[in-house]
């Protein structure tokens, strides 16, 4: 298991803004795994977004002897749920060993309570486990977002209208990578972000696809001739944590929210050098850099130490002539 930390900034409620979050309200008890659907449509809150996606909900309230969608033991391992009863399996991504062909993904799908709004700092976190029949690993899980009715397709079992992998407005990676090929333990996934557009549907699951970044670690006796990776997912919240200053009418102009400090001359650093003072801050909530006018206010990924700080998503606080800018910006190594 992994400690949770929570960043504090602005004293928000902290509601998480997804709708059933950990799973527990349903229609009725899911008690087989269907073709199609998996008896997913009886989480209530959530559907499958695309053609050929099949999630699975899986439950401990079958007290039956066996049962492919139960808990702890179902069809792709066995495993406690991180919280109350019930959990999701989905398959992120499935590729042909033998021909390298593209098989399927499966990807899950909920309305927010409310809108996200570009001029606020959101947390997104979950928790994830490896199943058992997983035959591969990529390293880390992507998420959404989009906007209402012409982003998505409530999925019939085959409806053509529904496309391999749903469109979203813009998605995100958190790195599991810590995770290897341990498939006994839940992992605590989070991120800040900052959404570009106003967006009320929230999409997990492979939006990048390609078995490059696929890592083999297992044959499975279930899937021998593919590159699959089984995840348990539970615990999702989403909240929102700040709201930016000055977002309308920005300090800065543009300022980049990516950047890849591996010294080749491309996107090494991030230019802050027209503000006053900069504050970074690192996920856990820790100060870990401040540039004032005794800097050059070029920031190349390093704390106050000139040590390499480690890939992920950072909080800054710029300011000028008294007015304060705030965001994210990710750090990739």
């Amino acid at each position: 298991m992994l400690l949770i930390s929570y960043i504090c900034l602005n004293s928000y409620s902290q509601d998480n803004l997804v709708v059933n979050g950990s799973f527990e309200e349903k229609t009725s008890c899911p008690v087989e795994n269907n073709v199609w659907n998996g008896e997913f449509e009886k989480c209530i809150g959530w559907w499958s977004p695309s053609y050929f996606s099949t999630p699975d909900y899986v439950n401990s309230c079958d007290t039956g002897v066996w049962n492919p969608v139960g808990v702890p033991a179902n069809l792709w391992g066995n495993q406690v749920p991180f919280e109350g009863d019930a959990y999701l399996s989905l398959d992120m991504h499935s590729w042909n060993k033998n021909t390298g062909e593209f098989d399927g993904a499966e990807y899950i799908q909920t309305r927010l309570k409310e809108s996200l709004n570009p001029c606020s700092i959101y947390k997104i976190s979950f928790y994830i486990s490896l199943a058992e029949t997983s035959t591969s690993n990529k390293g880390y899980v992507e998420f959404g977002i989009s906007s209402d009715s012409s982003f998505y397709c409530l999925g019939d079992g085959g409806a053509n209208s529904c496309a391999y992998k749903p469109e979203v407005l813009e998605y995100w990676q958190i790195s599991i990578s810590n995770m290897g090929f341990d498939t006994v333990s839940w992992y605590f996934c989070e991120l800040l972000f900052q959404p570009n557009f106003h967006s009320n549907i929230l999409t997990i699951g492979d939006f990048s696809l390609s078995i490059s970044d696929t890592v083999s670690f297992q044959e499975s006796i279930n899937y021998p001739n593919y590159h699959s990776m089984f995840l348990y997912l539970d615990s999702i919240s989403l909240v929102k944590i700040d709201e930016l200053d000055n977002c309308d009418v920005q300090v800065h102009g543009f300022l980049p929210n990516v950047f890849t400090p591996d010294m080749n001359g491309i996107n090494d650093f991030i230019d802050f050098s027209q503000f006053d003072k900069v504050t970074i801050i690192n996920r856990w909530g820790t100060t870990v850099l401040i540039m004032d006018t005794q800097s050059n206010f070029q920031w190349h990924g390093k704390n106050f130490r000139e040590e390499d700080l480690p890939a992920g998503v950072y909080y800054y606080v710029a300011e000028k002539a008294g007015l304060k800018q705030k965001g994210t910006i990710q750090l990739i190594r």
